[in-house]
């Protein structure tokens, strides 16, 4: 039996309202502006969409650098502003040299600072590195030192070879002490007669440590409760003279005048874990001043030439 034509039509009608309807109701709650109208067949969020959690990440996310480039800038400027025809050099990664007081006059207060990184495997052997200035040209190769310097001797020097986190001053002047060399717990002795830039470090063991030490090691020696009264008042890194200790029985002035000084400091802990630091003095023997106080760039070199590191000011 046929439908009736009126009936039919209504339905279509009908049909056609509703989804008139939905689609004013799809157009007032955003309608295409909504993100799920560019979603297409995905699930969840399009990994290209811009309601995605995973969205592309910015210079800043990848490799933690400013929008405003001052990082690059910087390697610009220093590792990768190399002169037509050098090269960078493989120690440049763990090795940085900062002016520190590069722009002094005084070639005694004048120095700069080379570090090496925490994450350096080895050693390297910086003699025989080179310095230069853009300012005067000047063309400097940095020299052995003592790895153990001694006082009132000749000293013997060999290449420098430093490890990781290490710090070296390259001082213009000449050697307070005549020679280049790697702080220890005792070179803090010297301070008291001649200046350093900057000052040595004030390591030493206490005179009390030591009167106890030199009584474990000799039985013989029994300080009397005057020498140990004295010797406690005595500060770190201090050599006294014979005129202070007049009052002092002689086996306690023969304690302090043999041990309360730099080589006595030496005898004593020389073998000791840590008696070396992780710091050099380096001295270029210059009698006046090598680096410009402005407008200067000067580059760390190594043997073969290639550039380690470049500041300038």
């Amino acid at each position: 039996m046929k439908t009736p034509r009126g009936a039919a039509g209504g339905d279509l009608l009908l049909f056609i309202a509703f989804i008139v309807a939905l689609g004013v109701v799809w157009v007032a709650t955003g309608g295409p502006e909504r993100a799920i109208s560019r979603s297409g067949p995905f699930l969840g969020n399009s990994p290209f969409s811009e309601e995605s959690n995973e969205s592309i990440p910015t210079v800043d996310q990848r490799g933690g650098t400013s929008t405003d480039g001052s990082v690059i800038t910087e390697i610009s400027s220093r590792l990768l502003d190399l002169r037509e025809g050098e090269e960078r050099s493989p120690y440049a990664e763990h090795v940085s040299l900062s002016i520190s007081t590069a722009r002094k006059e005084d070639p005694n207060e004048e120095y700069l600072t080379l570090k090496t990184s925490r994450t350096l495997n080895g050693t390297l052997t910086i003699s025989d590195w080179r310095l230069e200035s853009s300012a005067s040209n000047t063309n400097i190769t940095i020299g052995p030192a003592a790895q153990l310097p001694t006082s009132g001797q000749v000293n013997t020097e060999f290449p420098i070879a430093v490890g990781a986190n290490t710090t070296v001053y390259i001082a213009s002047g000449r050697s307070p002490i005549g020679v280049s060399f790697r702080v220890n717990e005792c070179t803090g002795y010297f301070e008291q007669f001649q200046d350093f830039e900057p000052h040595l470090p004030i390591e030493c063991p206490f005179p009390i440590e030591e009167l106890i030490e030199v009584n474990k090691r000799s039985f013989a020696f029994e300080p009397s409760i005057d020498c140990t009264n004295y010797v406690s008042t005595l500060g770190q890194c201090l050599f006294t003279d014979d005129n202070a200790i007049q009052n002092i029985d002689s086996q306690c002035r023969n304690f302090i005048s043999n041990n309360l000084n730099y080589n006595g400091c030496v005898n004593l802990h020389s073998a000791d874990a840590g008696f070396f630091k992780s710091e050099w003095r380096v001295y270029l023997e210059q009698d006046q001043e090598l680096w410009a106080e402005d407008d200067e760039r000067i580059r760390l070199l190594d043997e073969s030439g290639r550039v380690i590191d470049v500041v300038s000011y």
